[in-house]
Formats: structure tokens, sequence, C-alpha cells
């Protein structure tokens, strides 16, 4: 069987057609921003949560010395489901002041956090626990012992969660951080002693 040149050029182009995934229908819909938004309404973030009894101080190089605090932090739905977050996630420490409404003090410290990509996800999300993992190095000079006149244990931990439509959700602990003011104390002691 011969073809001729016009009946080539046509099966090319069908077969390229057909290879590239060219629509010869319709386009799917276009949504404007806020569709977007209310389309992903049920599964997007509602809530954040700092789980305090399990945001705990820890070694992050393997020394077992206390170096910060590892956060756990969950997100929920308007169902109160577990979810995902994509956005930047800050964290602050404060020093605490009692008795107050607001038991935020001086600011300490400040981390910042993006989640904008599938390998920052897998960095901090555990998927068995469905919660998010993130470590807090604590700058301990900061909380060096009588600094403020007081040997302070507790601290105030603000988690402020932006998503892309830039809607603000926010958790507040009081974190014990009695481990790294140990580990302080004994740093001082050995700086003294030599």
């Amino acid at each position: 069987m011969q073809f001729n040149v016009r009946q080539c050029v046509v099966i090319v182009t069908v077969l390229l057609s057909s290879a590239c995934g060219c629509r010869t229908g319709p386009a799917g819909p276009s949504y404007t921003p806020a569709e977007q938004k209310q389309l992903l309404e049920p599964i997007l973030a509602r809530r954040i949560a700092i789980l305090e009894p399990f945001t705990q101080v820890r070694s992050f190089d393997q020394d077992r010395i206390p170096d910060g605090v590892e956060v756990l932090l969950q997100a929920f739905d308007s169902q109160g489901e577990a979810v995902k977050l994509a956005g930047n996630i800050v964290f602050e420490f404060f020093t605490y002041r009692e008795p107050a409404a607001d038991p935020k003090n001086e600011q300490i410290q400040r981390w910042e956090f993006a989640i904008n990509t599938l390998e920052k996800q897998e960095t901090y999300w555990d998927p068995r626990t469905r919660l998010y993992k993130f470590p807090l190095l604590v700058d301990k000079s900061r909380l060096a012992p009588g600094k403020r006149g007081k040997e302070d244990k507790k601290y105030v931990l603000v988690a402020r969660y932006n998503d892309a439509w830039g809607e603000h959700l926010e958790s507040q602990a009081t974190i014990d951080l009695t481990g790294l003011i140990s580990q302080v104390r004994e740093e001082i002691r050995q700086i003294r002693g030599k």
C-alpha cells in the first residue's frame, strides 16, 4: 500500500494531535480566585493548635543535650478533621508575664517556615500522626538564668499560619523550658570553672 504526500501529512497530524493531548472539545471550567477558594473551603485549615503536652525540649544534634523545642502542630478543617497546610508559619517565643490576661511579655526569638513545596511538606509533616513537627533551635543566651532578675522557666509560644489567600490562624501555648534552663546553668558553671 502506497501513501501520497497529502495522506502522510493527514496521518502525521492526527498522530501528533492525539499524542500531544490536544483537545478538540470545549475547555474545562475556569474559576476566579474567589471561586477557587470557595471550592476548596471544605478542606482548608480553619484552626491550628500547638499540642502542648507533646511539644517538648529536644536535642536536634543527637548529643542528648537540649538545643531547642520540637513543636507539634495540628491543623483542622471546618469539620474538625486533620488537614495539611500550605503557606507560611511563624513561631515566636515570649517571656511569660504572670498574672495577666495576655501572658506574652518580651519577644525572645522568632522562626519562620515556608510550607510551599512537596519537599517541605515531607520534611515537617508526619503522615502517621497527621501532625507537623517543627524544630525550633533556641538561642540559649537569651534564656540565661538571672538575665531578667529571675530564672524564668515558662515561656509563651505563638504559632501564626498565613495561607495563600492572606487568611491568618493563630495558636498560643505556655511552654516549660526547664530542660534548656538547666543546660544553660550547666554551661555557665563549666565556663566559670575553667
